[in-house]
């Protein structure tokens, strides 16, 4: 079967004319994003096999689908049969087995399979025949749903999808038109025509389903993991009560560049009013922040659970024949609009302050270190809060410009390349292998399962932060030791022209942005079972710990330069004032610290500033 999307597939239409408006299947639409290589003959009134076919119910790019009379069952079943793009042995085997695993499948929400068989160049499939509607038809028929319904038919395609993908398949092509609702109110996902199965070899990367609801990591040559099913599900969800989609494009490639752009959007701008945990579980997944369907399942059940009874009253949007709104309904839905996004505001605010906070504390901490270190206690310091914010921006400013420039870096080289393996087709080969090995290692090492991985992260950063302390040891000694009476080589160690300050706050910065990028995006995967709160307690406790060890030493690296005295014929530096009397610093000599008078008649003032840790004119300890 071929996978290349047309472009002129890109939004799903209504069914074919011809079908059965209560046919039980999911009609294929001409939409499919892919289509047969050869075109299937009309079988209507002829024998497959065991089954006789009495009509045809639609047809789509994968083949056609059919009612028909199973002699064996002695019921009616719905027979699809599909034209194999090449008579290759291979690819029969794999839609054969395909079918094998579906029918091994028994979930009220997922149709049942009875059967699969090749007859020549042919592979059919035979499943129950469901009475009902496709929700696309219901959309277009009735209009957007409500918040409370779309939220049960969500579930109930999450429950679906976590049988499917329990089984080892991925559906590839969830949309209205492959969901029905039976008559009885019974939701059923259908056609799996575009499923493949999901083995050691890890997950597909060619394109399949409707470009509409695929997932922008997928649309940009990634792999399809039942994660990018269960983002099919919120475009579904967004549809159903909004009658639009989230990212709309003429083209693969527009639709592609909109997901680039960021130009995808809010569902509260398409319908207004409608109650906010939906809406939050929606662009939740259409953010990809759901790993697993259960994930998506369990926070939809708390919308529901939470659900008044009367989301059904939220009004609808207007179709596209109703005539425009004026300027002051246009107005109107613009501020409630703004009111439902007055949360993400608060959120936004709160993680400023967080923010904030930070910065200030790592200047704090970075002052004390200093201040502790030249001994600059009792009264010898006047720092003040605001200067503790300022010392905290500047410590952390080159940290941040390391870890831009490491993200630039890494998106240059990822850029390139994908661009390679488009290019190239051995570039491909190798980077889908290294993909592949890559995800069967994490699978054999536990990583699809957040305990483990976050255990593993722990151990990985643990290690991480051992070995930096290892190989910048003599460097940390010399920032955490009372320099009063510190040896000489501590002294060295902090000389401005010393190396090793700067590789330690590179590699420590660039430490600290992995771990915290990595205990987000783990925290926040939405799998359906947490990560230990323990592991990951420790976890962001050894990330803080790493950001003030970048923090800590930035004043007396950065800020150690002062005016130069001769008090007694020895070098030293004025490190502090309190009211008449000045700390003096003499780095040549132990004890280092010295209090003089200011009017002291051995101190010489000199108008040289340098730092402190500068080595003698004439060499020396």
């Amino acid at each position: 079967m071929t996978d290349v999307p047309r472009q002129d597939d890109l939004y799903p239409g209504p069914p074919p004319a011809g079908a059965a408006a209560d046919s039980g299947v999911s009609s294929e639409d001409p939409t499919r994003s892919s289509a047969p290589s050869r075109e299937l003959p009309s079988l209507t009134g002829s024998m497959w096999g065991h089954l006789t076919i009495s009509e045809e119910l639609g047809r789509g790019a994968y083949g056609r689908v059919y009612r028909a009379w199973d002699e064996v069952l002695a019921r009616e079943v719905a027979l699809k049969i599909i034209r194999v793009e090449r008579p290759d042995p291979a690819a029969v085997s794999a839609v054969l087995r395909e079918g094998q695993m579906l029918a091994s499948i028994r979930h009220r929400n997922v149709v049942t399979i009875y059967g699969a068989q090749q007859i020549g160049e042919d592979v059919g499939l035979w499943m129950e025949l469901v009475r009902g509607r496709p929700l696309a038809r219901i959309v277009q028929q009735d209009g957007p749903l409500g918040a409370d319904e779309a939220a049960v038919i969500g579930m109930s395609l999450c429950d679906a999808l976590a049988a499917v993908h329990g089984a080892g398949l991925l559906h590839r092509d969830v949309k209205a038109q492959n969901v029905m609702r039976e008559s009885g109110g019974r939701i059923l996902l259908m056609d799996f025509g575009a499923g493949r199965e999901v083995s050691g070899r890890g997950a597909w990367t060619e394109m399949a389903g409707t470009p509409i609801y695929i997932a922008p990591d997928v649309l940009a040559g990634g792999s399809w993991t039942p994660a990018a099913d269960v983002y099919s599900v919120g475009v579904l969800l967004f549809y159903l009560v909004s009658g639009r989609y989230p990212v709309e494009g003429r083209t693969v490639a527009e639709i592609a560049l909109a997901h680039a752009l960021g130009q995808q959007r809010l569902l509260v701008d398409c319908r207004a009013g409608l109650p906010e945990p939906f809406v939050r579980v929606v662009q939740r997944a259409l953010a990809q922040k759901y790993r697993t369907a259960g994930a998506m399942m369990r926070d939809l059940s708390e919308v529901i659970a939470g659900g008044t009874g009367s989301w059904r009253d939220v009004p609808a949007p207007p179709t596209p024949d109703a005539v425009r709104t004026s300027p002051e309904q246009s107005t109107g839905v613009r501020s409630d609009a703004v009111l439902r996004r007055a949360p993400s505001l608060s959120h936004r605010a709160t993680s400023a302050a967080v923010a904030l906070g930070g910065v200030w504390l790592a200047g704090f901490v970075a002052s004390m270190a200093f201040n502790q270190s030249f001994g600059r206690t009792e009264g010898f310091s006047s720092e003040t809060p605001f200067d503790w914010l300022t010392t905290g921006v500047r410590a952390l400013f080159g940290p941040a410009s390391y870890v831009v420039l490491a993200l630039v870096v890494i998106r240059l080289i990822r850029a390139l390349w994908r661009g390679t393996e488009r290019l190239l087709p051995p570039a491909r080969a190798a980077g889908r292998a290294v993909r592949l090995g890559a995800s069967a290692l994490g699978d054999r090492i536990g990583l699809r399962d957040r305990t483990t991985a976050g255990q593993w992260l722990l151990a990985a950063e643990v290690a991480s932060v051992v070995a930096v302390c290892w190989v910048f040891r003599d460097f940390i000694l010399a920032c955490a030791t009372f320099l009063d009476t510190a040896p000489g080589d501590a002294l060295r160690q902090l000389d401005p022209s010393n190396d090793a300050s700067l590789f330690f706050r590179l590699v420590l910065s660039i430490l600290a942005f992995a771990a915290g990028w990595a205990w987000y995006r783990l925290l926040t995967s939405g799998a359906a079972v947490p990560v230990d709160r323990t592991t990951a307690a420790a976890g962001i406790a050894l990330t803080a710990l790493v950001v003030v060890l970048v923090a800590a030493p930035y004043k007396l690296l950065h800020q150690s330069s002062f005016r130069r005295v001769e008090f007694g014929g020895a070098r030293c530096y004025i490190t502090g004032t309190r009211g008449a009397e000045l700390l003096l610093f003499c780095p040549d000599a132990v004890p280092r610290n010295h209090i003089a008078s200011a009017n002291d008649p051995q101190l010489k003032r000199l108008t040289v500033v340098e730092s402190a840790f500068s080595p003698p004119a004439g060499g020396g300890p």
